[in-house]
């Protein structure tokens, strides 16, 4: 399962990281071709794997739609040359007044694993 870590969630905007972890790494088995002498392979992950994520945000119980949704994906790269998918970051975008409460909830659900959600109390981000 991935490692989902809301980052900043100031004037109704909100970006959430999203780490790669041992159970949900950069790599991803893949079938292998006849001529090979193993029936699975490994291939990389791709680098917009975040747009399967559902990111949904709670203001009470009712769910918020973002003005604007975007995301990319994040990088360590050595100073040998190569970079490694390490996550990506997702960013959602929401008008102030859409919040009518003081808490809200960050849900992420990814394709594999369970839901993964975050309780914010926004008098602390203002």
């Amino acid at each position: 399962m991935p490692l989902v870590m809301p980052f900043n969630m100031l004037s109704g905007g909100n970006t959430d990281q999203i780490y790669l972890t041992e159970s949900y790494g950069a790599l991803i088995p893949r079938s292998t071709g006849a001529r090979s002498g193993s029936p699975t392979g490994y291939g990389f992950r791709p680098s917009d794997f975040w747009k399967d994520f559902d990111v949904q945000v709670f203001n009470e119980d009712k769910e918020l739609i973002s003005v604007t949704t975007s995301g990319e994906p994040t990088f360590l790269c050595s100073y040998d040359g190569g970079c490694t998918l390490t996550g990506a970051t997702i960013h959602l975008e929401f008008l102030a007044k859409s919040f009518s409460s003081d808490s809200a909830t960050i849900q992420v659900t990814p394709l594999e694993g369970e839901p993964v959600s975050v309780d914010f109390d926004l008098t602390q981000l203002r």
